[in-house]
């Protein structure tokens, strides 16, 4: 399966790529960062802790696409996507302790939970499923499809793949019911709207389709899609090498959120919330003048 559409804006971007000057900008962008976040973490800004993990996980994310595609290695890709993915577990052990984030979606906060697929994308990419689950959670279509619940995963999703509107699901749902035509589809429909954007900024690799392709691989099913933007045939099922990979502060992390939960307990003792003496008797002053 072929998609009849010019790829020279992805060329021009990956010749751009290929230029020394990128990979060393990208990793001074991840030196930047990750100061950024030691910063953060040590002067305690919680409401700047969820963003500042983000820009780094980006980073790293970033520079794991950069590797496979311009230079095929799918073992020192899998690196910085394990990297990526740890930054990402740290951050989503701080959203599900409610720490606060400036990112948006559309009028409202953003969704980690319904939209973890950004980010336990590189998890997956880096054959690293545990890590990948600490991301999902195990109530989501991504953490079923994972844990190899695929009864489970079908049951959650519509029946029907049709009354599926967003690509990436429709995917998923292709996945859970071995459905190749339906996974094909949805995968080419996909890289059709990327290319359309392609006028404002041009994808030279698709990591949230290659890792719906992984998914689909431990499902029994293929890609028969061939483009540039999925070098499909690059992913092993190998682990990640991970000799000299870490990556610090999740003793630090730990203790801010007990630091935080310590918070949240003086202000709720006992489930009723603690309100100060002085705003007690302003309250009194309010209800007496009111009656």
């Amino acid at each position: 399966m072929s998609l009849q559409y010019s790829t020279k804006g992805i060329d021009e971007k990956l010749e751009q790529e290929r230029s020394e000057r990128t990979a060393t900008s990208k990793a001074e962008l991840i030196d930047v960062c990750f100061r950024q976040l030691e910063e953060d973490i040590r002067e305690r800004k919680y409401n700047r802790l969820i963003d500042s993990y983000v820009n780094l996980f980006h980073q790293y994310s970033d520079k794991a696409d950069h590797i496979l595609a311009v230079d095929g290695n799918f073992p020192a890709a899998k690196r910085q996507y394990f990297l990526a993915a740890l930054t990402a577990s740290q951050f989503f052990q701080l959203v599900r302790a409610r720490f606060s984030s400036r990112m948006r979606s559309g009028a409202g906060p953003y969704n980690f939970k319904k939209n973890n697929f950004n980010f336990s994308k590189d998890a997956i990419l880096a054959n690293d499923w545990e890590l990948a689950l600490s991301i999902t959670g195990e109530d989501t279509i991504e953490g079923l499809l994972l844990m190899g619940d695929y009864e489970k995963a079908k049951r959650t999703l519509p029946k029907d793949s049709a009354d599926i509107g967003e690509e990436i699901l429709r995917c998923m749902w292709g996945i859970a019911y071995q459905d190749q035509p339906v996974f094909d589809k949805a995968l080419k429909e996909r890289i059709k709207i990327l290319r359309r954007q392609g006028s404002r900024c041009s994808t030279i690799l698709d990591s949230r389709g290659l890792a719906l392709i992984q998914l689909a691989l431990r499902r029994g099913m293929t890609c028969n899609l061939n483009v540039i933007e999925l070098p499909w045939e690059l992913l092993d099922d190998e682990p990640t090498d991970k000799t000299g990979l870490s990556f610090s502060f999740e003793d630090e992390l730990q203790e801010i959120i007990r630091e935080k939960e310590m918070h949240r307990g003086r202000v709720y003792s006992g489930g009723v919330r603690y309100v100060p003496e002085q705003t007690r008797r302003n309250n009194r002053a309010i209800q007496k003048a009111a009656h």
